[in-house]
């Protein structure tokens, strides 16, 4: 199920710097859990809330920019992408 929790991270692509010596896995999942902290979602099981919650993807994604590698940030965003496919939903809006 690490490919669940490494979607929520990648809401945008963006540089980063490595500030620590661990590996990317790692580095996702601790970013993983503490962007959960942030947001209403409450289980890197639950993909239809990672998919849809701002917070969760903005919190995880500003913590991988900050301590991954870039490396990390792509493979995070990648698996974003695939593991979101049905899971987004359609946002509606409506006009009066």
């Amino acid at each position: 199920m690490k490919s669940a929790l490494i979607l929520l991270v990648a809401a945008l692509a963006g540089a980063t710097v490595a500030t620590q010596q661990v590996s990317d896995d790692d580095c996702i999942w601790s970013c993983l859990n503490q962007a959960l902290k942030y947001s209403k979602c409450t289980s890197a099981d639950d993909l239809d809330c990672m998919c849809n919650s701002s917070d969760f993807q903005n919190a995880s994604t500003d913590c991988i920019k900050s301590i991954c590698t870039q490396s990390a940030l792509d493979e995070a965003v990648a698996t974003k992408n695939s593991d979101c496919v049905g899971h987004v939903k359609a946002s509606t809006s409506t006009s009066t």
